[in-house]
């Protein structure tokens, strides 16, 4: 029996897993500098964003503070497998979310190691298939490779990658409930730089937060970062919460003074709640920040009385910056006439862009 040939697609992946095989000893050598390791994972999460977010996916990225910023290592090897993980947890989730993460594992003087993570609510892997994954040349039940497309192809790609690195990839999954693809990195540390956001943490510090999402995950990403800038955060699932938690607080004397509004609610109109906050004489001194998609418009929601417009999936360094000009109007007693926090610079996805790493290929910070 003849086989049918692979998808175009496939056949380059073939073809990349073999050229690894072989191309050990040099490749071993590659290693380029990283100046900025949570860039790299944004810049995976600016690729992917659109395409979680036409399934109606929520796509979340996420840096421990712990996580050294100057690493050396391989910034190539390192996208790859990351666009892989999180590629395929997008097309094997049908609704919910897809997460990826960094988090210091163990760290000296000289050496960091980096646990990354792919979670996702899809449809998960049945246990006697868990043992095929990151082989060469097998695959999962082909029922579900008619429904989703692929061969399976990267994971094995992946693996090989992922030993380059001097680590190990695994999966911890539960069938129809999700899985969480997991790798390690290792890198050799740099002298650590004085951050220059670190002032601008200054004027964050003490100020209460509410942070309204019903997606849990998006909730503790958001409420994580902003805690270890020294806001005190707090939060909502809805907006019949959102007012109680406001109200309460008013109630108390301590109002807040930020609150950051999930505009894609299925349960809750975010405008009319942030009208409802603004109508409201003891909640309206809080600024209101609303979370949207990369296609929804930045001056529809500012002209709702908002005072700023942050993208997601949301960075780290973009939520800090729209805190801190947000919050400068609350020190300066003035109106705030709504800003639009950025869209993040969206990366094309060329050829180039989901290829594997050439060896000479080299990561501007």
């Amino acid at each position: 029996m003849i086989n049918p040939p692979l998808p175009p697609r496939e056949a380059e992946r073939l073809a990349t897993l073999h050229n690894l095989n072989l191309g050990d000893t040099v490749a071993e050598e590659r290693f380029d500098r990283i100046t900025r390791l949570a860039q790299r994972l944004f810049e995976v999460g600016d690729l992917l964003a659109s395409q979680a977010q036409s399934k109606g996916l929520e796509f979340a990225t996420f840096v421990h503070p712990a996580v050294p910023t100057q690493l050396r290592g391989d910034a190539g090897r390192l996208r790859q497998v990351l666009m892989n993980l999180a590629s395929n947890a997008i097309k094997f989730t049908r609704q919910g979310g897809v997460v990826v993460q960094a988090n210091l594992q163990s760290v000296t003087a000289t050496e960091a190691t980096i646990l990354f993570s792919v979670s996702d609510t899809g449809i998960g892997i049945a246990p006697e298939e868990q043992k095929k994954l990151f082989q060469s040349f097998s695959q999962v039940d082909a029922s579900v490779t008619r429904e989703y497309g692929g061969t399976g192809l990267s994971l094995a790609i992946s693996r090989r990658l992922v030993e380059m690195m001097g680590g190990e990839i695994g999966v911890n999954t539960v069938e129809g409930q999700g899985s969480r693809f997991w790798f390690t990195a290792h890198f050799d540390q740099q002298r650590q730089a004085v951050p220059a956001a670190s002032s601008l943490r200054g004027d964050l510090m003490g100020l209460q937060l509410l942070v309204v999402d019903d997606n849990a995950t998006s909730r503790r990403l958001v409420h994580g970062q902003a805690n270890a800038w020294g806001m005190q955060v707090e939060a909502a699932a809805s907006g019949e919460q959102a007012l109680f938690v406001l109200r309460q607080a008013a109630a108390q004397g301590q109002p807040y003074h930020v609150a950051i509004l999930d505009l894609q609610m299925p349960e809750t109109d975010s405008i009319t709640l942030g009208q409802q906050i603004k109508a409201d004489s003891t909640l309206a001194q809080a600024q209101l920040i609303g979370m949207t998609c990369l296609d929804r418009g930045a001056q529809q929601v500012l002209a709702q009385g908002f005072s700023a417009c942050l993208a997601k999936p949301v960075k780290p360094s973009r939520l800090l910056n729209c805190l801190v000009t947000v919050v400068s109007t609350l020190s300066a007693g003035g109106d705030h006439s709504g800003t639009d926090c950025g869209l993040p610079d969206r990366p094309s996805l060329s050829p180039s862009s989901t290829r594997p790493p050439h060896r000479h290929d080299t990561l501007q910070a």
